[in-house]
């Protein structure tokens, strides 16, 4: 759900988009410092009309930035090779402070749902053929055939060597 705030035009919001209006149709280097101070008055303003309302979307806004860039992070990562310690750092987190977001995001543990995306995707490879267990394992985390095949037979309840890739 997008949040949303609505502003009442009053006689202060009508001349600030006036001087707004103006200060834009500058070309000189005192355009920039001017948006600047224009952008603080606009915000004082609103935030002096309209209170904790203003300013709990404001903070909305900015909550929902971070939850876009952690989901970004994350589903950048789904089929990396890196642990949920090393994508937590990523996301410039601590690990538990991950582990909760991601929680709160996901409603999953973080490793449990890497491991099954990422067994998802190798069964999708091995499936086409493309590469053999042996081939493969080390692209999503592994660190052995033994532990991979065992996490797939789990998930899947048949080995991976049991897929079209064996029988090339």
């Amino acid at each position: 759900e997008t949040p949303m705030f609505v502003i009442e035009n009053d006689d202060f919001i009508h001349s600030f988009v006036t001087s707004i209006s103006s200060v834009l149709k500058l070309k000189s280097e005192a355009a920039l410092p001017l948006l600047s101070i224009k952008f603080e008055e606009i915000m004082l303003y609103l935030s002096h009309k309209y209170g904790n309302a203003f300013v709990n979307y404001i903070q909305s806004l900015a909550s929902a930035a971070r939850n876009s860039s952690f989901r970004k992070i994350v589903e950048a990562n789904i089929y990396s090779n890196l642990s949920v310690p090393e994508i937590a750092f990523l996301a410039n987190m601590s690990l538990s402070t991950f582990k909760r977001h991601f929680a709160n995001e996901y409603h999953e543990n973080p490793g449990k749902w890497f491991q099954q995306k990422r067994l998802l995707q190798a069964k999708k490879s091995l499936d086409k053929g493309e590469k053999k267990p042996s081939e493969l394992f080390a692209e999503f985390g592994y660190t052995n055939l033994s532990n991979f095949s065992t996490a797939f037979k789990k998930e899947f309840g048949y080995s991976p060597k049991s897929t079209k890739s064996s029988v090339a």
